[in-house]
C-alpha cells in the first residue's frame, strides 16, 4: 500500500456539497436544540443560573452560587460570556448557549484556516466536518459549560503554536500568549497544563528548542498573558478572600490527587474507575473513534512514514490528541467533557490517516456523510422528547414546574420551595425564587403572609406530618413530581 499523498485530497463537486450540506443541517439542528431543550440539571442549569444571577446583581467581579456566596471553582469568562449575552437577548436557554455556540464556530474556523494553509480547502471542509459531527463537540455547542472556553483557549494556543515555528507572521506567536491569558480566566492554569503536555514533548521529539525560542515572544507574550488574566485574580482575591488558596491547591491539586476530596464546596468528588476517561474519550470523539481503531494499527506498523516527515505534523496531533488522556488517567476526579480540548486535532488526525494510508474516495463520501449526521439526528430526536411539557420521559430539567408556578401565583411573593433537592433549572426559571427546604423549616411558611408552593415527590409527601399536609393542596403532577400550595386562609 503506498502513501497517498496529503495534498491528493480532492472532493468531487457533488461531495462538496453534500458536505456544506451537512454543516449547515448541523447548525439548524443545534440552534432549534439551544432554544427547545430546556436547562438541564445539574452542571448546565447551574452554570446558567450563575450567570443569570450575575446579570440580576451586576456583581461582574464574583460569580455566585447563591445570592451573596461566592463559586469558587471557576473563572468567569465563560459567566461573563453567558450573562452578556442574556443582556443581549433576554434571560433564556437559548442566550445562555449561544457563547458556547460562537466558541464552537470559532474552534472550526481556527481548524478550517489552519487546515486549509497546509492541505487545501477541500482538506479543510472534512476536518470541520468530521470536528463539528463528534459528539461531544456538537453537543457543547449548545450547553452552558466552561469546558468550551477552555477548549477554544486551547485550539488557539496550539494552533497558534505551531503557526508560530512555520509562518512569516509575527501575530501568531503573540496569539499564543493570548490564547493562554484567557485559558487563565476560562478554567485557570490547567490551560498551560494540557497544552504544554503536548508541546514540550514534541519539541523534545524534534529537536527544535531552538526554532521555539526564536519564533515566539516569549518575554512581550508572557506580560500580554498576565495582563490579560491576572487582575482578574488579583481583584476577586481582595473581594472574597481565599479564592486562591481554594482554587489553586484545592480544584487543581486536591481535585487531581485525592478520589475522595471533601473540600468541594460545590457539589461532591467525582471519582472514576482507573482509566475511565479513555471510555469518555471514545464516547466524545463517536463516531470517529471507531474510524481511528481501524487506522490504529498502521499508526505502529508504518510509523517510520510519519514520524519525522512533514515537520512532523502527525506527531504533533497524536501528542495533542492523546497526552491529556494520558494525563486524567491518572487523576481520581475525572467527568466526562475533559476530552473536549484534544477533539480538534483528533478531527485532523482522522483525516490525515483517512489519505495517508490510502483511503478511498468513493466509499468514503457515503461513510463520511451517514457519520457526520448520526449524531445531529440523535440530537434533534431528544429535542422532541424535551418539548414535552409534562417531561414524562426526561426528567433532567425543571422548566415545566417553574414555568406552572410563575403562570398560577397569587403574586410575586409567592415562594417557589423545593422539598430536600436543589434544582438549579427551577432557579433559572423562576428568576431566582426557587429554593430548598427540608421537613422542620416547612412549617415556617405558614405565618409569613403569602401562599407559597412546594414541589414534592409524592413519597416525600406522604412522610410528612398530617397537619402539615393539611396546610397545603395538590395543584398539579408534572413528571414525577406534585406541585402544592398553601391553602388560602390555613
Amino acid at each position: 500500500m503506498l502513501l497517498v499523498k496529503p495534498r491528493d485530497l480532492l472532493l468531487t463537486v457533488k461531495t462538496r456539497t453534500l458536505l456544506w450540506c451537512t454543516l449547515a443541517f448541523m447548525l439548524v439542528a443545534r440552534i432549534v436544540s439551544s432554544a427547545l431543550v430546556p436547562l438541564a440539571d445539574t452542571t448546565e442549569a447551574r452554570y446558567g443560573e450563575i450567570a443569570r444571577k450575575m446579570l440580576e446583581t451586576g456583581d461582574w467581579i464574583t460569580p455566585q452560587h447563591e445570592y451573596g456566596v461566592p463559586f469558587w471553582a471557576k473563572p468567569p469568562l465563560s459567566t461573563w460570556l453567558s450573562a452578556f449575552s442574556m443582556k443581549l437577548f433576554g434571560v433564556n436557554e437559548f442566550a445562555a448557549r449561544l457563547p458556547s455556540l460562537l466558541l464552537g464556530i470559532a474552534m472550526l474556523a481556527l481548524i478550517w484556516q489552519w487546515t486549509a494553509s497546509r492541505r487545501g480547502r477541500d482538506a479543510a471542509l472534512v476536518n470541520t466536518t468530521i470536528l463539528a459531527s463528534m459528539a461531544l463537540f456538537f453537543m457543547a455547542g449548545g450547553a452552558v459549560m466552561t469546558d468550551s472556553s477552555l477548549a477554544f483557549c486551547t485550539t488557539l494556543i496550539m494552533v497558534a503554536f505551531w503557526q508560530a515555528l512555520h509562518s512569516p507572521q509575527r501575530f501568531w506567536g503573540y496569539l499564543f500568549f493570548v490564547g493562554l491569558g484567557l485559558g487563565l480566566l476560562a478554567k485557570g492554569p490547567v490551560v498551560g497544563v494540557l497544552t504544554f503536555l503536548a508541546i514540550i514533548p514534541w519539541v523534545c521529539l524534534r529537536k527544535n528548542w531552538q526554532q521555539m525560542w526564536r519564533s515566539l515572544p516569549w518575554l512581550s507574550g508572557s506580560a500580554l498573558m498576565l495582563v490579560i488574566g491576572l487582575p482578574w485574580y488579583a481583584i476577586a482575591e481582595h473581594k472574597t478572600p481565599g479564592f486562591i488558596a481554594y482554587f489553586i491547591l484545592g480544584e487543581h491539586f486536591s481535585r487531581f490527587l485525592n478520589s475522595g476530596w471533601g473540600g468541594d464546596k460545590y457539589g461532591h468528588a467525582h471519582a472514576e474507575v482507573f482509566g475511565m476517561i479513555w471510555v469518555f474519550w471514545f464516547m466524545s470523539a463517536f463516531p470517529w473513534s471507531l474510524v481511528f481503531l481501524t487506522k490504529a494499527k498502521l499508526l505502529i506498523t508504518r510509523r517510520s512514514e510519519w514520524l519525522h516527515d512533514d515537520n512532523g505534523f502527525i506527531s504533533f496531533l497524536l501528542l495533542w490528541s492523546f497526552t491529556s488522556m494520558f494525563f486524567f488517567t491518572f487523576a481520581n476526579n475525572i467527568i466526562w467533557p475533559y476530552p473536549l480540548p484534544a477533539l480538534p486535532a483528533f478531527a485532523v488526525l482522522i483525516v490525515e490517516l483517512m489519505y495517508r494510508f490510502g483511503a478511498a474516495q468513493k466509499p468514503l463520501r457515503a461513510r463520511l456523510i451517514a457519520f457526520t449526521l448520526a449524531v445531529p439526528i440523535a440530537l434533534l430526536v431528544v429535542t422532541a422528547i424535551y418539548t414535552d411539557e409534562q417531561q414524562t420521559l426526561l426528567k433532567s430539567s425543571q422548566r415545566a414546574t417553574a414555568q406552572y408556578y410563575m403562570r398560577v401565583r397569587p403574586n410575586a411573593d409567592s415562594g417557589l420551595y423545593y422539598f430536600r433537592r436543589r434544582y438549579y433549572s427551577g432557579e433559572f426559571y423562576s428568576a431566582g425564587k426557587a429554593k430548598v427546604i427540608d421537613a422542620d423549616d416547612i412549617s415556617t411558611l405558614f405565618n409569613n403572609g403569602v401562599s407559597d408552593f412546594v414541589v414534592i415527590y409524592p413519597e416525600d409527601l406522604a412522610s410528612l406530618a398530617p397537619e402539615i399536609r393539611a396546610h397545603f393542596k395538590t395543584l398539579q403532577q408534572l413528571g414525577k413530581f406534585l406541585v402544592l400550595q398553601e391553602n388560602p386562609g390555613s
